[in-house]
């Protein structure tokens, strides 16, 4: 973990603290690398409950467009085929485009095509994924609501669907609290049993390019499925 801490250290030496336009094109590139303790993916353990280190980037375009390049250490439970991958990197790489922007007065819409791989993995393992939320104000609480859906693919055992609603308020001085409830729901390929509840509860603060956060994770799911409460702790740079 010590090492993970020193290498988002050393990144702060390598970028603006600001987004990066393109001057006369309506282009801007942002991203950066953020640390964490536990790579939680809709509550369940991409990492044996270890810490990541993960890298964003993201081109997006004035009129709402956007291409981005999201990727993170993982351990998938490659050392047991039967219930994981084989091989691979250890390493997972998202690219995703899609759309931002307002669609009415305080109302923000976000809808993407995710595809999730997993490089030097045998066999089938990535797949694609759509995804889309809404965001609006209620009074001094922010609000969001969102999901996505993704069909049987060679990757996956039958389609799936995930839905999910935030609710986030700022305390001054002091950070951003954020409460997360998500249902993940599965096609009868998968199984009985295998839909599941996921939640969270975050406190966040940003210190100029840098961000912080602090969240409690569970769900419904067995403890043995990397899926047990846990505390996970960020530390993220952006430029």
């Amino acid at each position: 973990m010590r090492i993970l801490w020193i290498s988002l250290l050393l990144a702060a030496n390598a970028v603006s603290a600001n987004a990066m336009e393109l001057p006369g094109t309506g282009l801007t590139i942002s991203g950066g690398p953020t640390a964490v303790t536990d790579y939680r993916f809709r509550g369940v353990s991409q990492t044996r409950s270890r810490a990541a280190l993960q890298l964003d980037l993201s081109l997006s375009h004035s009129n709402g467009l956007y291409a981005e390049l999201w990727g993170s250490t993982i351990d998938l439970y490659d050392d047991d085929p039967a219930i994981g991958f084989k091989d691979g990197l250890d390493v997972e790489v998202d690219a995703i485009g899609g759309w931002s922007g307002n669609i009415l007065p305080g109302a923000t819409l976000d809808a993407n095509v995710t595809y999730y791989i997993y490089p030097g993995v045998t066999g089938p393992a990535n797949y694609a994924e759509a995804l889309a939320s809404l965001a609006f104000a209620l009074g001094p609480v922010g609000a969001k609501i969102g999901g996505g859906y993704f069909p049987d693919q060679k990757a996956t055992a039958d389609h799936g669907a995930w839905f999910y609603g935030e609710l986030s308020t700022e305390i001054p001085t002091v950070c951003t609290m954020t409460g997360h409830l998500g249902r993940q729901t599965f096609g009868t390929g998968f199984g009985t049993g295998a839909d599941y509840w996921e939640w969270s509860l975050t406190a966040s603060r940003e210190f100029g390019p840098f961000s912080t956060g602090l969240s409690y994770v569970d769900t419904n799911l067995p403890r043995g499925q990397h899926a047990g409460a846990t505390i996970v702790g960020s530390l993220g740079l952006s430029f």
